[in-house]
């Protein structure tokens, strides 16, 4: 991984977080349960999965008000 990032100008600006943050957004933007991405990223509590990753996909409160306004 070094060795490759040395050679590459822009792929020094990537850091190992950079693919575990991607990583756990993808999963979450698939729909993956938040327990389960927590679990993955070795978080002590779901607060803290919460709290890093929902921000980056608002739409998914609506979808969730969506299915709340269809229960009732």
């Amino acid at each position: 991984y070094k060795k490759i990032i040395e050679r590459d100008s822009i792929l020094k600006k990537i850091r190992i977080h950079d693919f575990r943050h991607s990583h756990a957004s993808l999963l979450i933007n698939q729909g993956e349960d938040y327990l389960v991405v927590k679990e993955r990223l070795g978080h002590a509590s779901i607060t803290t999965t919460i709290d890093t990753y929902s921000h980056l996909y608002p739409s998914k409160q609506k979808d969730l008000a969506d299915k709340l306004d269809d229960l009732l």
